[in-house]
């Protein structure tokens, strides 16, 4: 594979992970703003800005949460 194409795939690659981490938020923010009735702009700002690791915990984190708070606190060890 030339340089060219190893250049073009790692784009497309990194275009890829981009769009997942970009749906990702999207979901994220449409779960909080039904289940908290809103999100504020920090937290939107800190979801927007959030790697994809760091959206699937916040992900599964609004399943349990009481309070939008909970969902941004870090886990607990059991």
């Amino acid at each position: 594979m030339s340089v060219m194409a190893q250049e073009r795939e790692q784009g497309r690659s990194e275009g890829r992970a981009e769009g997942e981490a970009t749906g990702k938020a999207k979901t994220l923010l449409r779960l909080l703003d039904r289940r908290f009735h809103g999100v504020p702009e920090g937290y939107r700002t800190q979801v927007l800005a959030a790697d994809a690791g760091q959206l699937d915990a916040w992900i599964d984190a609004v399943l349990d949460a009481e309070t939008l708070e909970n969902v941004f606190e870090p886990p607990t060890a059991h």
